[in-house]
């Protein structure tokens, strides 16, 4: 079975500046290994292309700090999918992405198990999972 990922994108971040891994054709221990591997510091976000050097289709996820983690959809950069926490008690958390330090509002969040769903279902299918609850916009 063909996966939908093609590409998996991990920069990293180091005081002289942001160093790109790159892995082709990634199997889905590399992708779950990636995203355990954010630490919310020198690994901030991973990004799931179905296509190497197409930046405007992909999944990407960030943060990882306190089980709190960011994860959108951009197709073709024309419609954003984004996994939310509706029922989230009022309230931010402040946490790196991208190398910079954000808040975030509680509801814009995941935790890592849904993460890693919404991780597993794009790397299959290109699909959003069912049991990750989304916003669409």
């Amino acid at each position: 079975m063909s996966e939908f990922v093609q590409h998996l994108g991990v920069p990293v971040w180091t005081e002289s500046g942001v160093e790109d891994q790159d892995f082709e054709s990634p199997t889905w221990p590399d992708i779950e290994a990636a995203i355990g591997g954010l630490d919310g510091h020198t690994r901030t976000e991973v990004y799931l292309h179905p296509r190497r050097g197409d930046p405007e289709t992909y999944m990407a996820i960030a943060g990882g700090s306190d089980n709190h983690y960011l994860v959108f959809v951009c197709h073709n950069n024309e419609r954003f999918d984004e996994a939310v926490t509706p029922d989230a008690p009022e309230g931010t958390v402040h946490m790196v992405t991208g190398g910079q330090l954000g808040e975030f509002q509680l509801e814009d969040l995941v935790t890592f198990d849904e993460a890693l769903e919404a991780a597993r279902v794009y790397h299959q299918s290109g699909e959003l999972a069912g049991g990750v609850k989304w916003r669409h916009r």
